[in-house]
C-alpha cells in the first residue's frame, strides 16, 4: 500500500477553496473585471486566468479574507493583461508605420487615380448632356439614385414601359459613344 503524499493533500485543499471561493465570488469578481475592460468577453478570460492562479495557490489555509485576496489575484492579473495589451499594440504601431518612400509612390498613385476619376467623370458629364434631357433623367434616377421602375415612371410622370425604353436607348447610346471614344483614343 502506497504512503498518502503530503503534497496531494494541500493541492487537494488548494483545489477544493479555489473552486469554493471561485463560485462564492464569481458575480463579484466578473463586475470588478469587467469595469476595467473595454471587451466583456476579456473580462470572462481574466476570470478564468484568476481561477486558474487561485488553483496554483500553495498554502490556502493562510487566506484570512478570501473576497480580499481575490481583488488582489485580479488586479494582479489586470496589470498583467493591460502590460501585454500595451506591448501589442506597440509592436503593431511599429510594424504599421510606411517608409517614406512608400508613402510618396502610394500618394503619386492616388494623384492618378484621382485624375482618371476626374477624366472619366468629365466624359460621362460630357455624354450625358449629348443625350436627350428626359433620357438623362430616367438613367440617373435609375442607376444613381436606385429607384425602381415605377419610382422613376411617377417622379418623371412616364409610363413604366417608357422609362424601360429611353434606358434601354440611353445605354445603347453611351456604349456607342465609349466605343467611338475608345476608338479615338487608338
Amino acid at each position: 500500500m502506497q504512503k498518502p503524499d503530503a503534497n496531494a493533500t494541500v493541492r487537494g485543499t488548494s483545489s477544493t477553496f479555489a473552486v469554493s471561493a471561485f463560485q462564492r465570488y464569481a458575480c463579484e469578481l466578473k463586475r470588478y473585471l469587467g469595469r476595467r475592460v473595454l471587451v466583456s468577453q476579456d473580462a470572462d478570460d481574466l476570470a478564468q486566468e484568476v481561477y486558474l492562479r487561485l488553483l496554483r495557490l500553495d498554502v490556502p489555509q493562510q487566506v484570512q479574507n478570501p473576497l480580499a485576496f481575490i481583488y488582489t489575484v485580479a488586479a494582479n492579473v489586470l496589470c498583467d493583461y493591460k502590460v501585454a495589451a500595451r506591448r501589442e499594440h506597440e509592436s503593431l504601431a511599429s510594424e504599421n508605420e510606411v517608409p517614406k518612400e512608400e508613402l510618396e509612390r502610394m500618394s503619386e498613385a492616388l494623384a492618378d487615380r484621382l485624375e482618371d476619376n476626374l477624366i472619366v467623370q468629365q466624359e460621362i458629364e460630357r455624354a450625358l448632356s449629348e443625350i436627350p434631357p428626359t433620357h438623362a433623367a430616367v438613367l440617373i434616377l435609375r442607376e444613381r439614385d436606385g429607384m425602381s421602375w415605377e419610382e422613376v415612371a411617377a417622379k418623371a410622370k412616364l409610363s413604366p414601359h417608357t422609362v424601360k425604353k429611353y434606358l434601354s436607348e440611353v445605354r445603347a447610346m453611351l456604349r456607342l459613344k465609349i466605343i467611338k471614344s475608345g476608338e479615338g483614343l487608338r
